[in-house]
C-alpha cells in the first residue's frame, strides 16, 4: 500500500535533484563572472559591459527556467480542454520565441493548418515554445525554422523542422523526462 506513496517520493526527490542542478549552473557562471571581473585592478568600460553582458544571458536563462518550473508545477493538474485554432498557438509561440530567433537571423515560418479544435491551451503551448526554442538554439545563425501540424479527429500533430544537430537515437528514448538533456546540450558552449 505504500508504493504509490514511495513512488510518488522519489519522482519529487528527482524532481528536486534535477531543478536544482539546472538552475546551479546559471548561478555559478553569474558568480564567476563577478568574481573574476572584482579582482581585476583596473576594470574597462568595455570589459565591464562583456560581464554584464553574460550576466544578462545567465539571468535570462535563470528566469526561463523558473518559469519552466512555475509551469510545470501549475500543469501537474493539466490545464482543461478548451477550443482554440492550432494556427493561432502556433504563432503565439513562434512570437514569443522571435526575439531569440532574430538575434540570431533565424526566419522561423508556419505551415500549420488553421484548424479549430479542443487541446490542452496551456500544456500545448509551452511544449511548443520549447521546442521552439529548442530549434532556434541548436541551430546555426542564419537557419530556417518551419512549424508544420494538423488535426483529426483524435489528435493533433506538431513537426518542428530545422537545421541542428538532432537528438542521438540512444537518447530519444529520454526526452520526455523532465529536465532531461543530452551530454553535448550539458557541455555546449552557448556564449
Amino acid at each position: 500500500t505504500l508504493e504509490p506513496i514511495e513512488g510518488a517520493f522519489k519522482k519529487q526527490e528527482q524532481f528536486v535533484n534535477d531543478a536544482s542542478h539546472e538552475l546551479r549552473t546559471p548561478l555559478t557562471a553569474l558568480l564567476t563572472n563577478n568574481e573574476v571581473a572584482l579582482r581585476k585592478k583596473e576594470l574597462t568600460q568595455d570589459k565591464a559591459r562583456q560581464v554584464l553582458t553574460k550576466n544578462i544571458v545567465e539571468i535570462t536563462r535563470l528566469q526561463d527556467m523558473s518559469n519552466a518550473l512555475l509551469g510545470f508545477a501549475k500543469n501537474t493538474a493539466i490545464d482543461n480542454k478548451v477550443e482554440a485554432f492550432i494556427d493561432e498557438v502556433v504563432d503565439d509561440s513562434i512570437e514569443q520565441t522571435k526575439p531569440k530567433a532574430e538575434a540570431k537571423d533565424t526566419v522561423m515560418t508556419s505551415e500549420v493548418q488553421h484548424v479549430k479544435t479542443q487541446l490542452h491551451l496551456g500544456a500545448v503551448r509551452q511544449i511548443m515554445t520549447i521546442l521552439l526554442d529548442n530549434a532556434v538554439k541548436y541551430s546555426a545563425d542564419g537557419s530556417k525554422i518551419v512549424v508544420r501540424g494538423g488535426a483529426n479527429d483524435s489528435s493533433i500533430w506538431f513537426e518542428v523542422s530545422d537545421n541542428g544537430p538532432g537528438i542521438p537515437a540512444d537518447e530519444q528514448a529520454m526526452i520526455f523526462e523532465r529536465f532531461y538533456r543530452g551530454d553535448s546540450a550539458r557541455t555546449r558552449d552557448e556564449n
